[in-house]
């Protein structure tokens, strides 16, 4: 399986395991826009991801869709809090990703999200 197809298999198993957690995901970057054009043009580099959920439990939740996907424990890098999300990233073999993990108040699966502000 190339990498293309790795990648597509993981954001597909991802998204999936999510709904699950009541977790909305959200690809961003160049898979976003691949996926706007209809086609995938390239391999990329590495995967951003938006995580909306209720729960403050980003690396929690990151680390249970990993686990269910890779069968094995992968290290999740806690990269910091910023003002509405928290930064994860992962390294597995070839495979890179950011995670942005978005605490809302409201369902992540409306239309509207209202996100929990964490900074007074």
């Amino acid at each position: 399986m190339d990498i293309i197809q790795k990648d597509l298999r993981f954001i597909d198993l991802f998204t999936k395991a999510a709904k699950q957690l009541q977790a909305r995901v959200i690809i961003s970057g160049g898979y976003a826009v691949d996926g706007n054009l209809g086609i995938i043009t390239r391999s990329h580099n590495d995967m951003d991801i938006q995580i909306y959920s209720k729960s403050d439990g980003g690396k929690t939740i990151i680390t249970t869709l990993l686990q269910k996907i890779y069968k094995s424990h992968v290290s999740v890098e806690d990269k910091g809090r910023e003002e509405y999300y928290h930064v994860y990233r992962i390294e597995k073999d070839e495979f890179i990703a950011e995670f942005y993990c978005i605490q809302v108040v409201s369902d992540p699966f409306g239309k509207e999200k209202i996100l929990k502000n964490f900074v007074a």
